[in-house]
């Protein structure tokens, strides 16, 4: 059994955890404490991956700079 923790993205892995182990959706239900429904709809509904884009380095962006002022633009 896997503990609640209070983030939508947590919960529907706990829940597909539990799922996979074998409890049922009305077991699951009961145990987080929210509707049968919500507890399918996380069953069937793939988890989105979380995907944080970088801060670029001062160093990056003036090789960008360099670069583009040496391609030369096509016409």
């Amino acid at each position: 059994m896997v503990k609640y923790v209070p983030n939508k993205r947590n919960l529907a892995i706990a829940i597909r955890e539990n799922y996979s182990a074998g409890m049922k959706p009305k077991e699951i239900a009961k145990l987080f404490q929210i509707s049968k429904q919500r507890v399918n709809y996380w069953i069937h509904t793939p988890v989105r991956q979380k995907i944080r884009r970088g801060k670029i380095s001062r160093k990056e962006i003036n090789m960008i700079v360099k670069w583009a002022k040496d391609k030369p633009i096509m016409e």
